[in-house]
């Protein structure tokens, strides 16, 4: 389409949603020119092809599982396809990215939101220390002030002793 065209695959556009107000959405771009053209015809020419290439969904057959010999059991296993259509494979694409358990995002919101934990971790312990480190820093200056008083006492005792 690029090469073509010179725009993008991909582009976005601003429409109005509920309530008048604006969304942004993002399209693919035709990738043939007249392709509009092009989908009605195929539709009017064989509707069935159309509907399978977009929503086409083919289970396979589930075999029996058997346990011992003349003892067999259905399969529950995970569904299998032959055939899927587009718009079932992007389903299935944003289902990867937007399950709750186990999707892409919740894994990455549950990694950030870990990280973010232990930074706050980080920074609470920076903080007591630093609360450790104020205490010992007050009480040296508490300590130093006492020996400046004693100091200034001793200095005056000196300047009285020495005015004699």
């Amino acid at each position: 389409v690029y090469i073509d065209t010179g725009h993008h695959i991909i582009f976005k556009q601003t429409r109005m949603g509920k309530d008048g107000r604006p969304f942004i959405i993002y399209k693919f771009h035709s990738m043939k020119i007249g392709a509009q053209n092009t989908l009605q015809a195929l539709l009017d020419n064989d509707p069935q092809a159309v509907h399978d290439l977009l929503a086409a969904k083919v289970q396979d057959p589930r075999t029996p599982i058997e346990l011992s010999p003349g003892v067999h059991v259905e399969n529950t296993g995970p569904d299998t396809f032959s055939s899927l259509g587009i718009a079932e494979k992007m389903s299935r694409m944003v289902e990867r990215y937007l399950d709750p358990a186990n999707g892409i995002l919740t894994k990455r919101k549950s990694t950030i939101d870990d990280q973010i934990q232990l930074q706050n971790d980080r920074i609470a312990q920076m903080t007591a220390k630093l609360e450790s480190r104020r205490g010992v820093l007050q009480a040296q200056f508490q300590r130093m002030e006492q020996a400046l008083a004693q100091l200034q006492t001793q200095q005056q005792s000196l300047s009285g002793i020495h005015s004699l």
